[in-house]
């Protein structure tokens, strides 16, 4: 297993680097461990009709989606978001999730 591309954001257009890779289809799952509204706005536009966008983390307070859930249904696109919590005393981790499905 490995990386068959691996794309530098700070040089390369990510959307433009899955469209040339894919033939213009998209990827069936994008996952973002970043959680910006950038990264999730090229998360959005580099899934294929009927894929999956996985958000890992928690965007900031200030950050607004750059989709909404009409644009994901109109997509038939499945987005689920796992966000993690540390807490203090332990460093362990608690897990939330939640999904929409536009199916």
């Amino acid at each position: 297993m490995g990386a068959d591309v691996v794309v530098d954001p700070t040089t390369q257009d990510l959307v433009e680097v899955v469209r040339h890779e894919t033939d213009g289809v998209g990827v069936s799952l994008a996952v973002d461990a970043v959680t910006r509204s950038f990264t999730l706005k090229q998360a959005f536009e580099s899934t294929h009709r009927g894929g999956t966008i996985v958000m890992l983390g928690q965007a900031p307070v200030e950050d607004q989606f750059p989709f909404t859930p009409i644009e994901l249904k109109t997509r038939g696109l499945t987005f689920k978001a796992r966000v993690v919590v540390a807490t203090r005393s332990t460093g362990v981790c608690v897990g939330c999730s939640g999904s929409t499905s536009g199916r």
